[in-house]
C-alpha cells in the first residue's frame, strides 16, 4: 500500500493520499501520551499512558528528554 502525507500548518489540514481509499483531507489534532498509573495505553517500554490534548511545550521537552534517555546505551 502506498501513502503520501503533508500537512498543511496554515489551514491545519492533513492531506492524506492513498493508492486504495484516494486522496482524503482531515483536520490536525496535536496530543500527547503522559504517564499515567491506570492509563489505557502502553508505551514500548511498557509504561502505562493517558493520551492528553493540552500540554505545554515543559511537557514536550520532558518527553524528548525520556525519549533520548531511553535511546543512549
Amino acid at each position: 500500500m502506498y501513502q503520501n502525507v503533508y500537512y498543511q500548518r496554515q489551514k491545519n489540514l492533513i492531506h492524506l493520499w492513498d493508492d486504495k481509499l484516494g486522496y482524503r483531507t482531515f483536520p490536525y489534532t496535536r496530543y500527547a501520551y503522559e504517564k499515567a498509573q491506570n492509563g489505557e495505553f502502553v508505551s514500548l517500554y511498557g509504561d502505562r499512558l493517558t493520551k492528553i490534548y493540552k500540554f505545554n511545550k515543559i511537557i514536550l521537552i520532558f518527553l524528548n528528554q525520556m525519549l533520548q534517555k531511553r535511546l543512549e546505551f
